[in-house]
């Protein structure tokens, strides 16, 4: 829920003179009331309010506007009534005022290619990501309708961004490599000179201070250091980013690794 707070309305009031005229030429005061409402949370948060989302204090919007006293419950319906022509002409005109556009078709691409190129990479926490969206949506003023809007888009952008990613890794690893990964995934061992170490035992790595432990984590990296990982694979993304994966990759058997297409299996 968002909030046309006190300090913000107190600031906005004192400079709204300069909007009067656009405000007064809606006809009657409940009109103008309804448009100032809707000018004033656009000017905050570069998007029309939902039904959870508070007006503020209606009274000294009346007062700044020199209009009588109108109930607050009834502007807050018909600024929240999306079905009114009225209301959707109000929208559109504060649209062109900001010069702002709306999320669709044709701005969406840009705001994807922002989010798989300048977002993703870093792996950044659900809460830094939502803020470098809307960060981007407002400085290229773009109007989201609702939360729900850009958490869709958001889906579809990382998607995008982890198919591609994918696809990238394995493309850049050897057959041989793809080779061995397979091999221990299935936990076959062609080769008799690699060191016969299951999945599970790799993903372990409490080492004990005991010869035996210290001789066995010397097999695993023996093993490992036959699997060929080109060096330019650290480019396709932040370190944070591949730690991210490599959780992931600890938390899955064998058996649904091989389950996975074969991009994700190489990626992971």
């Amino acid at each position: 829920m968002l909030v046309l707070s006190l300090s913000f309305l107190t600031k906005m009031i004192k400079d709204i003179q300069q909007f009067l005229p656009l405000i007064q030429s809606k006809k009657g005061g409940e009109n103008q009331l309804v448009f100032c409402s809707l000018f004033l949370f656009f000017e905050k948060f570069c998007r029309f309010p939902n039904q959870d989302d508070s007006l503020g204090s209606i009274s000294d919007l009346c007062n700044a506007l020199a209009l009588e006293k109108i109930d607050h419950t009834f502007i807050d319906k018909k600024v929240k009534d999306y079905a009114s022509r009225t209301i959707k002409r109000y929208k559109s005109e504060i649209r062109i005022f900001f010069q702002f556009r709306q999320l669709n078709y044709s701005t969406t691409p840009d705001f994807v290619n922002f989010l798989t190129t300048n977002v993703f990479p870093r792996a950044l926490k659900k809460e830094q990501v939502m803020e470098e969206a809307y960060a981007y949506l407002k400085e290229q003023k773009i109007e989201v309708r609702n939360y729900s809007q850009i958490e869709h888009v958001l889906k579809i952008a990382h998607h995008q961004f982890e198919t591609d990613l994918f696809e990238k890794i394995e493309s850049a690893l050897p057959l041989e490599t793809k080779d061995l990964q397979d091999n221990l995934i299935r936990e076959e061992y062609t080769d008799q000179k690699i060191p016969k170490i299951t999945f599970g035992e790799l993903k372990e790595n409490k080492a004990h201070l005991k010869i035996d432990s210290i001789l066995f984590e010397v097999e695993k990296y023996k093993a490992l250091s036959h699997f060929n990982i080109p060096e330019n694979i650290q480019l396709f993304g932040s370190r944070p980013l591949f730690l991210k994966y490599f959780e992931r990759v600890l938390s899955e058997s064998p058996s649904h690794i091989r389950q996975h297409k074969s991009p994700i299996r190489y990626a992971y």
